[in-house]
């Protein structure tokens, strides 16, 4: 049987052990892409519930008045799905 604790520097290469550590770094990278993508979310959908329902410049209804109900629906139906396109489409349309 062979000693584990006498391994070279060759030897840790080979044996692929920094294999874990980059699987390891994608995964925190993910988490804050995804921590990234909640708190835009959250802002998109405190600013769209805080703004008056005249303030929407490009209506779905005629009046208007449900715009602020659908935005926030979009808002929070993308955010379940674990993207943040609803966020990202109302501030280019509303926001900006």
């Amino acid at each position: 049987m062979r000693n584990l604790t006498a391994i070279t520097a060759t030897e840790f290469t080979d044996m692929n052990l920094l294999f874990p550590f980059s699987i390891l770094s994608l995964g925190l990278v993910s988490i804050l892409i995804y921590g990234a993508g909640l708190i835009f979310s959250l802002v998109m959908l405190i600013d769209c519930l805080k703004r008056d329902h005249s303030a929407f410049r490009n209506t779905f209804t005629r009046t208007g008045e449900f715009d602020k109900l659908i935005w926030a629906g979009l808002i929070v139906i993308s955010f379940f799905i674990l993207i943040p396109v609803g966020s990202i489409v109302y501030f280019f349309v509303v926001k900006r």
